[in-house]
């Protein structure tokens, strides 16, 4: 047994019925947003050509039926503002296996995924080993996505545990399509400073923030949200126990 492999339970399913429920919901309300992106992507998505390369590997198996892309990046160009790489994470900031969901809160797909408590199930499970990072893809409802998706920007601003916990009311308690004015009411109920996330917000600080991310979605050729990185590996349509396959693949994966 090796290092890693020491601290590691062993394999089980382990997610709930309900949980598994998700892979149905992917096949029905995931969005595929070709037409929409291609356009996107000929007035964008070439700001990050130069910095970003793609290496597809189909690795399509009866056990773990979902794809996956080994994706480069190429710091070549320093970033415009170090503001639009600040993620928010949870779990070990140190972690050595990073999940990345790009996904919009327009989104039911990713409303239920959150619902089901996934992502905390995975991370009590690797609790020093994973770590999870959200990234706004606004394709959904584009217009509340953006929106939505800046507020929460603004909240990152404040805190990194009351963005979390503004993004969680963003998939529980806030209806899609609620107005900013509502979403702002959310940010304080869960201690947010309300003035100063709408200044914030009406200001539009963190409109390119936003874009950013899309950018980065558009670039990695993302059919829809929910879609996630596990590592260098782009994983979609996936159960959550394919997720865990690919966590274990990343875990095998380190150096000795």
């Amino acid at each position: 047994m090796t290092k890693k492999q020491a601290g590691r339970k062993p394999r089980r399913t382990l997610f709930s019925g309900r949980a598994m429920m998700i892979v149905a919901v992917f096949g029905v309300v995931v969005v595929v947003v070709v037409i929409a992106l291609s356009s996107m992507q000929a007035s964008q998505g070439n700001a990050l050509a130069e910095q970003t390369s793609l290496v597809v590997e189909p690795i399509s198996s009866a056990e773990s039926p979902a794809l996956a892309i080994t994706t480069v990046f190429n710091p070549t160009r320093p970033p415009v503002d170090a503001r639009l790489d600040l993620d928010p994470i949870l779990g070990d900031p140190t972690a050595p296996v990073t999940i990345i969901e790009y996904g919009a809160y327009g989104c039911e797909a990713c409303r239920a995924w959150h619902q089901a408590g996934i992502i905390d199930q995975v991370l009590n499970r690797y609790p020093r080993q994973v770590r999870f990072i959200f990234r706004d893809f606004p394709v959904i409802v584009p217009a509340y996505d953006q929106m939505a998706a800046e507020v929460a920007q603004c909240a990152l601003d404040q805190d990194q545990a009351l963005f979390w916990a503004l993004h969680n009311a963003l998939y529980t308690t806030v209806h899609v399509g609620a107005s900013r004015d509502t979403v702002i009411e959310a940010g304080n109920a869960v201690g947010l400073d309300a003035q100063l996330l709408r200044a914030c917000a009406e200001s539009g600080q963190h409109r390119e923030t936003v874009r950013y991310d899309l950018t980065r979605a558009i670039s990695l050729g993302l059919p829809g949200t929910p879609s996630f990185l596990v590592n260098d590996a782009r994983v979609f349509y996936a159960s959550p126990d394919v997720l865990v396959e690919f966590i274990e693949q990343a875990l095998d994966n380190l150096p000795s």
